[in-house]
């Protein structure tokens, strides 16, 4: 990104945050949580963003990692879908909201890009809620557990 893209987003981010190297930042990704963080009206932290080391969407600066104020909890449900075709039951995960307005519209905003959780983050010291938002084309949405396995399939729920 530019100067002149970081003014716009200003003073609800700028190039001094936890991005890596700023300059390599997708100005969509960061419009978009730019518009989150007014909507939420919850402050966003960065924890990373552009990361050599990490996946092609961090490498080329299309995914960021950030914890929201306030959201410290997230429970993740594990169920078996039902199997109608005869391929063996899959494992999928429920999001469950517990009720907190915040994580839903966490979910309803970013409903249209690639969404992880780390539930079991910590920042220090304490349990935190972590996110995961990217803006690769296709649809995925994920968790990661306490061991660092990832799992695919989360089902999204009001619960």
């Amino acid at each position: 990104m530019n100067k002149l893209q970081w003014k716009t987003v200003y003073p609800q981010f700028s190039p001094r945050e936890k991005w890596g190297d700023s300059e390599k930042m997708d100005f969509r990704l960061i419009w978009i949580l730019y518009r989150a963080r007014c909507l939420l009206g919850r402050r966003i932290y960065i924890n990373r963003a552009v990361d050599p080391k990490g996946s092609e969407s961090h490498k080329n600066g299309l995914a960021v990692d950030f914890r929201v104020e306030g959201v410290k909890l997230i429970n993740i449900v594990p169920f078996k879908l039902p199997d109608k075709h005869g391929l063996g039951c899959s494992d999928w995960f429920t999001l469950s909201m517990n009720n907190n307005p915040a994580i839903f519209d966490i979910v309803r905003y970013f409903s249209l890009c690639r969404l992880g959780f780390y539930p079991y983050w910590t920042y220090n010291g304490k349990l935190w809620a972590g996110f995961h938002v990217d803006i690769k084309p296709e649809y995925l949405n994920w968790w990661r557990d306490a061991k660092g396995k990832y799992h695919y399939n989360l089902r999204l729920s009001k619960m």
